[in-house]
């Protein structure tokens, strides 16, 4: 006799067509930033623990906040399709506390397509200076350098630049 298994969707839907059942099998990672250090209550600073969860993450890896406030004193450079993901923008904040400091960046260094996924996510800065909340960067010019060609931005908001960029790419 075969043992069957059922997959199950994260809504409990075992619909191989629908979405939620799509979401909840794909084969990711999920990186809890809490399992890296970070505390979410906007008096710790969370840089070093969110910055190691993003170089832990794989190509395709979920690195998820649940609710809090991070606060950053930095700027995190995230990686090549990187998926982050919140609880929504309200609940999961990131909070960049430096001015002239951008928040998150995502540098194209390389000759490949670069692909990011933000979802559910507050991108908060200091209310003054020259800092971009969200920043996708492209180090060169031509084929061998081509732009983001995938950027997907799902319930994110962006607040308190003055000087700075919300979203700059």
């Amino acid at each position: 006799i075969e043992a069957l298994e059922t997959k199950v969707g994260v809504n409990g839907s075992t619909d191989p067509n629908s979405l939620d059942y799509k979401v909840a099998n794909l084969a990711t990672t999920t990186l809890n930033v809490k399992n890296f250090g970070a505390v979410g209550d906007d008096t710790h600073d969370d840089t070093a623990a969110i910055q190691a969860a993003f170089t832990a993450a794989l190509d395709g890896d979920i690195v998820f906040f649940p609710a809090g406030t991070y606060k950053i004193t930095g700027q995190l450079n995230g990686g090549s399709d990187m998926v982050l993901q919140g609880v929504s923008q309200t609940a999961s904040k990131i909070h960049q506390t430096v001015i002239n400091t951008d928040g998150l960046v995502f540098t194209n260094t390389t000759s490949s397509t670069t692909s990011v996924t933000i979802q559910q996510l507050g991108i908060y800065g200091p209310a003054s200076g020259t800092g971009d909340g969200i920043y996708f960067k492209n180090t060169g010019s031509g084929s061998s350098h081509p732009p983001f060609v995938y950027m997907t931005l799902i319930g994110v908001h962006v607040a308190d630049l003055s000087g700075g960029v919300g979203i700059r790419g």
